[in-house]
């Protein structure tokens, strides 16, 4: 059982893969055999709600796994949910216009109605890229898709 093939899997450069330990390699290769032995007994190649990407940072023992699709951890949590994610650029892109949306509402009651909506708006905005952010912000740091 395992994989058959010594290369590298899809969105891995080979010459990373190559640079990996023996026995990083074979579990990079296990873990996407097994994915997609589990994808083909379920039947399902398409991407479902729940389903997670997996990054690995070749330097380290460290696997990431990022959900795919909405976050609703970004669209209820905001700033917070990017500062727990360690997305430094995106926490303060999203602290700022947070706090203009609020200030948009302290001047009047048109005003307020407007700054909601575009506040739930924003949130439902964060929530559907939440996931892409992170997964961007995490292979502009040297992780790799597995």
């Amino acid at each position: 059982m395992g994989p058959a093939s010594p290369h590298p899997p899809r969105g891995m450069r080979r010459r990373e893969f190559h640079a990996m330990s023996h026995s990083c390699r074979h579990d990079v290769l296990n873990i996407v055999w097994w994915r997609r032995q589990a994808a083909n007994h379920r039947g399902q190649e398409r991407k479902e709600m729940g389903e997670r990407i997996y990054l690995r940072c070749p330097g380290k023992d460290e696997t990431v796994a990022v959900a795919i699709g909405f976050s609703w951890g970004a669209f209820l949590l905001g700033f917070v949910w990017a500062l727990s994610k360690k997305m430094w650029f995106a926490a303060f892109v999203m602290l700022a216009v947070n706090l203009l949306l609020f200030c948009s509402g302290l001047w009047g009651e048109t005003a307020d109605l407007i700054g909601l909506v575009l506040s739930v708006l924003f949130g439902m905005a964060c929530g559907m890229y939440g996931n892409q952010w992170h997964r961007w912000t995490l292979e502009k740091r040297g992780y790799v898709m597995l």
